[in-house]
């Protein structure tokens, strides 16, 4: 267990820890929300059990138990020297060439930093921060892509990116992002080299990854429908089992009037009615005209407070009032004017 990075615990059962109690050991395990219990008999093992850990109860017997190390970044005792050196190798060439630059500041900065990683890796096999030299425990060469998820599916799996048209950029920039943050801190000695190729990969390494994809999106971009060769898909889906509701589109002449015909047809009925408007301040004017011919009701937008909203929405469910407005719709929403009615000054 001590190979593996787990610590020994008599006091706090914390993750990554285990206990000995005798001829039994408890397993604290790191990533995942239940722990091991292990039964000896001399040698032998008697019986496995997984416990719950605040409570130390049993939840089952298994046959066997997969306990993988506590820290992702391990490597085999054989190796370890040779990668210590490498990170050696590496830390001198650096501050030298800070020393050969006039950066003597950056250069003791490395050093200490470099050479205190280093003692704690001896002692213990790991340190603050050891996935900066994840390409030397890796055994990757200079500039290689790290190891992901998408190098553990088969090759014919299906990906679908849901909300692709954000998504897709989001991959994109994640390199370029990480990589401008690292820059900074090996130009000022935080870190070497070394510690660019502990990054996400760049859009062409994600791409040669990608087999067959399902571009999942209400806006597709030009890149999908560039991929896509501009075949889509429409899905028209809608979870909660309801109907879609009849809409009427009516010119804008005499609107106002409509409206308040309308509103009147559902207060005799004991409903409520709910106005969505195109601006903020429609919402409010509108609800100063309802105000003066004696009409409940209350308005929401952007502007209204979070606490304001809860108490107007709780006078809507008891029937204090009998109009609600909701000024400034998000585009494209589901449920927004826009989106369901269209952007007609007339539609409601």
């Amino acid at each position: 267990m001590v190979n593996s990075l787990y610590n020994r615990s008599q006091g706090d059962f914390t993750r990554g820890t285990f206990r000995v109690k005798g001829d039994t050991i408890d397993i604290n395990l790191p990533y995942v929300d239940f722990g091991y219990r292990i039964t000896f008999f001399g040698d032998d093992i008697e019986e496995i059990e997984t416990i719950d850990i605040k409570s130390g109860k049993r939840i089952s017997k298994v046959e066997n138990a997969a306990i993988f190390p506590a820290n992702l970044y391990i490597a085999p005792k054989d190796r370890m020297q040779e990668i210590i050196y490498e990170i050696q190798d590496e830390a001198a060439a650096q501050v030298e060439y800070f020393k050969t630059t006039g950066k003597y500041i950056e250069a003791q900065r490395l050093k200490e930093r470099t050479d205190y990683d280093l003692e704690m890796i001896r002692e213990l096999g790991y340190c603050n921060g050891i996935e900066n030299y994840s390409r030397f425990f890796d055994r990757r060469h200079p500039g290689t892509r790290p190891y992901c998820l998408l190098d553990y599916f088969p090759k014919d799996y299906l990906m679908m990116i849901d909300e692709s048209h954000q998504t897709i950029p989001q991959v994109s920039g994640m390199y370029g992002g990480d990589r401008s943050r690292k820059l900074v801190l090996v130009d000022y000695g935080f870190r070497l080299p070394s510690a660019l190729d502990n990054r996400p990969q760049n859009f062409h390494e994600f791409e040669s990854l990608v087999n067959q994809v399902v571009f999942v999106s209400a806006t597709p971009d030009d890149y999908e429908m560039e991929k896509t060769g501009g075949v889509l898909v429409e899905q028209v889906v809608r979870p909660t089992g309801l109907l879609d509701p009849p809409i009427e589109i009516r010119p804008s002449v005499n609107q106002i009037d409509d409206l308040l015909e309308e509103i009147d047809k559902r207060i005799k009925k004991g409903d409520r009615v709910l106005v969505t408007t195109l601006t903020k301040r429609m919402a409010e004017e509108m609800d100063k005209y309802l105000a003066r011919i004696n009409i409940k009701s209350k308005y929401i937008h952007s502007e209204v407070d979070t606490l304001e909203r809860i108490e107007i929405l709780r006078q809507l469910r008891l029937g204090d009032i009998d109009v609600f407005g909701r000024g400034k719709p998000a585009e494209g929403r589901v449920g927004s004017a826009r989106s369901v009615l269209g952007s007609h000054s007339g539609c409601r």
